[in-house]
């Protein structure tokens, strides 16, 4: 969005959303009324703590080559805003296609050497069929390896919203671009963002509060260090048959920004920063004969052994490990509209269970009333109702590890 939209009072709508990174309007640099809107959002937004990726017309990629001049723009810009504490890097480009390539990897390259604190913000297309072609790689993985060497991108970001489509395959290729990202990052030793869908447009559907919930935890449960959602606003003009943003066209909020609001902070008071912590181990899909082409089954059976749900709604199960050696399990509801109760055996039944309450203490896992957990044969069980998209978390102390 433009920044003759804004004022700085836009910066509580990312506080009150529970944003911690926020994309900025984009803006000219050669006008002084939009420089002091600019730098008014940025004191703002560094008195929430929220980072804010520029919008800078001035460094932003619009062509297949680089001006002469651009380092030189790079320099103006780092020392007209690299010293702003709020200041998490600049936008470059969004999805660039193979034309595109060789460009915003220079001036990925530019502005790190330029401004080593900061980073250049670059979406990528989700790996599909099409967007192939866009790129010039049939191999996705080689593309983003190549990707990274030229660029030198500390993280990967890209966006998937086919789980929102009437395709029947669509789940299956979210969760493929999910595990592809996933072992890029990893591979590259980078962290990687996941950008979803907060607003209706194109045969897309809208989305509710459940879909929030599963997209944001099925993007955790896979490792994601960041989610981005879009769109955050309605776009300037009318376009197409976009709709019910979080911030409507009329500046109102919508049930949307309530999702994103209760999403964000009941992950961030109950987790705080523990997901930045954690490596993923593994992570899997249960039932094996539901599982989407293409999706990893659960075959980790290192913290529990089985998995049952009601009705045999899937489960999505992650195990992590933290820095000090603990493991941590997550269990994510894997149906966007079908509340369950799993029951999962602990592998280790003298284990000890830990879990974060909503003021983000490490407490013992209390059993809930609705499911015996333990049975005559000693088995432990943990049991509870998941919604559509919940996740639980557990820290899982094995036996001689206590």
């Amino acid at each position: 969005a433009s920044i003759s939209r804004f004022t700085p009072e836009a910066v509580k709508d990312w506080a009150d959303a529970g944003m911690t990174v926020a994309a900025g309007p984009y803006f000219e640099s050669t006008s002084p009324e939009q420089c002091a809107v600019m730098r008014a959002i940025l004191d703002r937004a560094g008195q929430h703590g929220i980072k804010v990726i520029l919008n800078d017309a001035q460094v932003a990629v619009h062509s297949d080559e680089i001006p002469e001049d651009y380092r030189q723009r790079v320099r103006k810009a780092a020392a007209e805003w690299g010293g702003h504490p709020a200041v998490l890097g600049w936008h470059l480009r969004d999805e660039p296609t193979a034309a595109h390539f060789e460009a915003v990897c220079q001036a990925a390259r530019i502005l790190v050497e330029e401004s080593p604190r900061h980073i250049p913000y670059i979406n990528l297309f989700p790996m599909l069929e099409d967007t192939k072609r866009r790129v010039g790689y049939d191999d996705w993985h080689r593309y983003l390896d190549d990707f990274l060497d030229k660029s030198g991108l500390p993280y990967l970001s890209y966006d998937c919203y086919s789980h929102m489509a009437p395709d029947p395959q669509g789940r299956a290729v979210y969760f493929e671009n999910l595990r592809t990202y996933r072992d890029a990052a990893r591979r590259n030793g980078v962290p990687f963002w996941n950008i979803v869908l907060s607003c209706s447009h194109f045969n897309f559907k809208d989305p509710d509060e459940d879909s929030i919930r599963w997209q944001f935890n099925t993007s955790i449960a896979y490792g994601a260090q960041g989610v981005f959602w879009f769109l955050f606003y309605m776009p300037d003009n009318v376009y197409e048959n976009f709709r019910l943003s979080p911030i409507d066209e009329c500046g109102d909020r919508t049930p949307v920004f309530d999702a994103l609001k209760r999403t964000h902070r009941n992950f961030t008071r109950r987790f705080g920063r523990l997901f930045l912590e954690l490596e993923l181990q593994s992570v899997g899909h249960w039932p094996h004969e539901d599982a989407e082409k293409g999706c990893e089954l659960w075959t980790d059976k290192t913290l529990i052994s089985s998995m049952d749900t009601l009705d045999r709604v899937p489960m999505i199960i992650a195990r992590f490990r933290h820095p000090d050696g603990g493991d941590w399990l997550a269990l994510v509801n894997g149906s966007m509209d079908r509340n369950t109760q799993y029951r999962a055996a602990l592998t280790d039944p003298n284990s000890r269970v830990l879990e974060y309450d909503h003021n983000h203490r490490l407490i013992e896992h209390t059993p809930t009333n609705y499911g015996t957990t333990t049975d005559p044969q000693g088995q432990r069980y943990l049991v509870r109702w998941l919604a559509p998209g919940q996740m639980d978390v557990y820290k899982i102390e094995l036996e001689g590890k206590h």
